[in-house]
This record gives structure tokens, C-alpha cells and sequence, in this order.
């Protein structure tokens, strides 16, 4: 009898927490500051968020579901489909008792315009537009800086709008991976020949500087090479012009 009551009191409480109501969510939120949450519909297991917002950014209709099994080894595991708003997309987000410093972004499927980067990296005036979508992208963040990552960025369409000239760049793709060794986050750019003409890679430091190296071609639109020009890492040879700079964009 009391092995019984072992197995069904867990079962109770795994059933209780299923079906109470999403609202309930709103209420555990509401001493917190980091995430907004309002409009709770379903339950705390699976359901829907009409509104969240979190460091200035918003979404709208986000679809949720916890995972069973990570809250049984101590985690949490929430699958998530943003339907509207600043990114749009799927992906699961797994963390631990110190969320608050390290999280898991795990087949990450998401899609957002290109001028809405421009408030988190340093452009010196320039404006981007196209579209950037991820395909099953894994990110690890440790203290709000991205620790190791690997999957697939795309900038479609890319422009970029300096000085009151507006460039047309074309299509980007981006295979990323971490280094194991150095602990960089690099970036290899595929050959979609796009505007450009450009190859090689781009990497995510761990001191949280930002370094291209690599190469344009020597045939693109003449204003456009001047204005690369500025960071060429030798001379042209063979219709190629080395690429080399750096940026900081994490304290």
C-alpha cells in the first residue's frame, strides 16, 4: 500500500501542476522586472502568452510548452513558437537554478529584420535592411554573452544605408560553429556570390571583440570597394582585396 502512495502522490502533483491555469504563470512573474508577462491562456504545462517583453524587446502571441522530464532533473525546459512581433520563430530554451547566468537556446528557427540588430552592435550611422533568419541554431549564454553556438545564419536581401547612399549587397549565409580550442564563436561565410564577392570568416572573441578576415572582390561597385577599402589587410593580388577589422560590441 504505501509503495502505492508513492507512486500516486508524485502523480497527483504532476496532474495538478498540468491543469492549473496559465494565469497563475502572471502572478510568479509579478515581483521580477527582466520579463514582462501579461494574457495567459491554457495551462502552466502548455498554452499561450498574448504579450511579453524583456530588455526592449517585445513579442506577441507566444506559444508555450514545458518540458516534463527537465523539470524532474531540476531544470526548466520551455518549447517556444513566437507568432508576432520584433522576432518571430520556434525554439526550445533549457536552463538551470542559475538562469539568471547561463541558458540554452537550443534549434532556434527564427526570423527578424536587419535594422533591428542595429540598437545591439555599433554600425557608425550605417542603417541595415533585408531579412535574417536562423535555421537550427544552438546558442549557450553565459552572463548575457554568447559562450558556444553552431547552426545557420541567412541575411537575404541585405542593403546597407551610409551617408545617405544605399548599397544593395545581395544574399549571405553563414555556417556557424565554436572552436574548441580557442573558445571563439566563428562564422564561415559561404560563397553565395553575392554583391560583394566576399569570403571568409567571422569570429566572436571571448574578450567580446568581433573580427572579420577574409576577402572582396576587386569588381564590385566602385564606391563601395573605396569604402571597404578603408580595411584592406595588404594589396589586391588576383582580384582580391584582404579584409581584415575589428570591433568591440560586449563590455
Amino acid at each position: 500500500m504505501k509503495k502505492k502512495i508513492l507512486i500516486l502522490v508524485p502523480l497527483f502533483l504532476i496532474f495538478v501542476i498540468a491543469m492549473a491555469p496559465a494565469s497563475l504563470l502572471e502572478n510568479l512573474t509579478a515581483e521580477q522586472k527582466r520579463v514582462s508577462l501579461s494574457g495567459f491562456s491554457g495551462s502552466l504545462w502548455s498554452g499561450e502568452i498574448n504579450s511579453v517583453s524583456t530588455n526592449g524587446l517585445s513579442f506577441e502571441n507566444v506559444e508555450y510548452s514545458l518540458g516534463l522530464f527537465a523539470l524532474l532533473t531540476a531544470k526548466a525546459s520551455v518549447d517556444l513558437n513566437i507568432k508576432k512581433g520584433l522576432v518571430k520563430g520556434d525554439f526550445n530554451v533549457t536552463a538551470g537554478s542559475d538562469y539568471m547566468q547561463s541558458l540554452k537556446i537550443n534549434d532556434a528557427n527564427l526570423r527578424l529584420s536587419a535594422a533591428e540588430i542595429e540598437d545591439y552592435v555599433k554600425l557608425m550611422g550605417a542603417k541595415l535592411k533585408g531579412n535574417i533568419s536562423t535555421s537550427s541554431l544552438n546558442l549557450e549564454l553565459a552572463n548575457n554573452r554568447p559562450k558556444n553556438a553552431d547552426g545557420t545564419l541567412r541575411w537575404r536581401n541585405a542593403a546597407v544605408n551610409f551617408a545617405g547612399k544605399e548599397w544593395p549587397l545581395g544574399n549571405f549565409a553563414v555556417d556557424i560553429s565554436t572552436n574548441e580550442r580557442t573558445k571563439a564563436i566563428v562564422g564561415k561565410i559561404r560563397d553565395n556570390k553575392n554583391q560583394l564577392g566576399i569570403d571568409g570568416e567571422v569570429s566572436l572573441l571571448p574578450n567580446g571583440m568581433v573580427e572579420f578576415s577574409g576577402s572582396i572582390s576587386t569588381e564590385i561597385d566602385k564606391s563601395l570597394y573605396t569604402a571597404l577599402s578603408m580595411f584592406k589587410n595588404g594589396n589586391a593580388k588576383n582580384g582580391r582585396l584582404p579584409i581584415k577589422f575589428t570591433q568591440k560590441i560586449f563590455r
